[in-house]
């Protein structure tokens, strides 16, 4: 069945709370658009990062999970960030945060394609 009430002109993912954009970006000729996610619910009780990608801004396709909360030092949330390109790689750049002992730390990740 299709979702009458989708967004025509904004960013929209198919179910989940969508937050923050980050690392908007052209590369090897597609538009970027990161975005904070919680593809499980309509709260922020997860954060990874899903992406959008163009060829005309004009029309948009979500491509899903983009960078996941699967490590030590982001395991509680991947938080705000950007993206560049350099060398011919994309390099994006994000906070991950991690409870430890009751106290939440973040830290500055980075990701590059390959």
């Amino acid at each position: 069945m299709e979702n009458i009430h989708k967004n025509i002109f904004h960013l929209e993912p198919s179910r989940g709370l969508l937050d923050d954009p980050n690392g908007l970006v052209q590369f090897n000729g597609k538009y970027y658009v990161f975005h904070q996610w919680n593809r499980f619910g309509l709260d922020h009780s997860y954060k990874e990062w899903g992406l959008f990608t163009s060829s005309d801004l004009l029309h948009w396709h979500h491509e899903g999970s983009a960078i996941l909360p699967d490590s030590m030092l982001d395991k509680d949330g991947i938080y705000s960030g950007s993206a560049t390109v350099a060398n011919d790689q994309l390099h994006v750049f994000f906070t991950g945060n991690s409870k430890q002992n009751g106290q939440r730390k973040s830290y500055q990740r980075q990701a590059v394609s390959n």
